[in-house]
């Protein structure tokens, strides 16, 4: 059986990638490459977290094309679109989880973009991104911040799609939200600390603008 995670993006698949090529339908990937820029040489190695359809990676390549990508994700049929568009990069079917123990690479960037918040265990996902990158490595990542009153986004769990009249809805598909400093700690017992933390706006929902935090941290020299 596919993980709740699995079934939606499968779902979602066939139009994610026109749904969000409407102009500010969905800026993140362009922004967390903008502020990743520096970051970005030559015939570094970089694994994308969630990568999808490689909207990120596409970012990230037009700033610097001599990068070596490896992209995994949980929806096998966001993986076959991605594959068909960016035939160089590695892709991995599955979680990050799955990878320590098997991926012998250590990467020099790590980036997570509009993925994390459907991750539960958000502290073990940065354990498994320490051990994965080369000492000194960047994690770049965004997350959703719980905002009391904030009509989307006050609540720590919701159901992605709550309207069980949707053809996108599936149960037991949650967005998580954290606050601030369960990141900040999170982070710190994980042995990264934040170098940037800014935040935008990556799309509306219902007229509504749903706030991102994008957060550089490096992991430390141990």
């Amino acid at each position: 059986m596919k993980q709740p995670a699995e079934a939606y993006y499968d779902k979602l698949s066939s139009v994610y990638d026109q749904a969000t090529s409407v102009e500010n339908a969905w800026v993140a990937p362009a922004y967390m490459t903008e502020r990743m820029k520096t970051f970005l040489r030559p015939d570094i190695d970089l694994l994308e977290i969630g990568i999808g359809t490689g909207q990120l990676s596409e970012e990230i390549l037009k700033h610097e094309n001599n990068i070596n990508i490896t992209g995994i994700d949980i929806s096998s049929s966001m993986l076959d679109i991605c594959a068909k568009r960016f035939p160089t990069i590695k892709l991995i079917h599955g979680e990050v989880f799955d990878i320590v123990n098997n991926q012998k690479t250590s990467f020099q960037i790590i980036a997570i973009c509009g993925t994390l918040e459907f991750i539960e265990d958000y502290t073990h996902a940065f354990a498994a991104c320490h051990s994965l990158l080369k000492p000194g490595g960047l994690l770049a990542f965004t997350y959703e911040p719980v905002i009391h009153n904030h009509p989307i986004q006050k609540e720590h769990k919701s159901l992605t799609v709550s309207s069980i009249e949707s053809k996108y809805h599936v149960p037991d598909f949650y967005t998580y939200r954290r606050s601030p400093d369960e990141i900040s700690l999170a982070l710190e017992d994980n042995g990264f600390y934040a170098l940037e933390n800014s935040e935008f706006v990556p799309y509306s929902k219902q007229g509504i603008d749903v706030i991102y935090h994008c957060i550089l941290a490096e992991k430390d020299e141990n």
